[in-house]
């Protein structure tokens, strides 16, 4: 499942969201793996430029479907558009609050979208955390980059990445006279930023995403970590 946030209009956008969904489908085929091991691939693009203004609604679901017959093509991939803008204030459907949030702009607008669910209240909640933390807002920040460039990568090659990242931060480092010790102090401040998420009973999975550090290690934190 890949979800991706579009701020401007851009050339190509259909056929951009067709490449990437197919590339979410065909990398998860190994060499000598079997099709039926294939899982549906899903796309999911919010989006602030409306793509249908001429349309009701702000849900737009594609899949693959024979309009003659009226059959769906069994277990389709599947793109799903979001316009953001044509949420109403009044929604209260769970999907419409994680839109409200996503486009929330006051702390009151954020707080009436929290409301809404447990599972918004909770994103909400390390939303305020990440405001107040400058080291776990740097890290955040860094890894929306890092998942705009790397959309179409698999979790392995997003690990690989992640390792060689670390490896030319330390050349970069010492290139440019950053002593060791400073980026050991990096470490440690991420190391207290999964922490205090992991003790805000946010996943693994939902850690990994903010700070960019691989879940098995996260786990490894978790379980030498006296505090835990």
């Amino acid at each position: 499942m890949s979800v991706e946030l579009q701020v401007h209009s851009q050339p190509g956008t259909w056929k951009r969201m067709q490449y990437q969904n197919s590339r979410l489908f065909s990398d998860q085929l190994k060499a000598g793996a079997e099709y039926d091991k294939l899982r549906r691939a899903i796309t999911v693009v919010v989006s602030e430029p409306l793509m249908f203004p001429d349309r009701q609604g702000y849900h737009f679901h594609f899949m693959m479907y024979d309009p003659v017959a009226q059959v769906r093509f069994p277990d389709s991939s599947e793109i799903h558009v979001l316009q953001i803008t044509k949420v109403s204030e009044t929604d209260t459907s769970l999907l419409g609050g994680w839109l409200r949030l996503f486009r929330a702009e006051t702390t009151e607008e954020f707080e009436m979208a929290a409301q809404i669910h447990s599972e918004i209240e909770k994103a909400w909640e390390a939303i305020k955390f990440l405001s107040a933390n400058p080291v776990a807002r740097r890290l955040a920040e860094a890894q929306e980059t890092h998942r705009r460039d790397m959309v179409d990568r698999i979790e392995g090659n997003r690990r690989e990445a992640h390792k060689e990242g670390i490896e030319k931060g330390i050349v970069k480092g010492r290139e440019e006279g950053i002593e060791i010790g400073e980026l050991r102090g990096e470490l440690r401040e991420r190391q207290k930023t999964v922490l205090e998420l992991l003790r805000r009973k946010m996943s693994h999975e939902e850690i990994a995403d903010i700070t960019g550090m691989p879940v098995d290690e996260i786990r490894h934190l978790e379980n030498h970590s006296p505090s835990q």
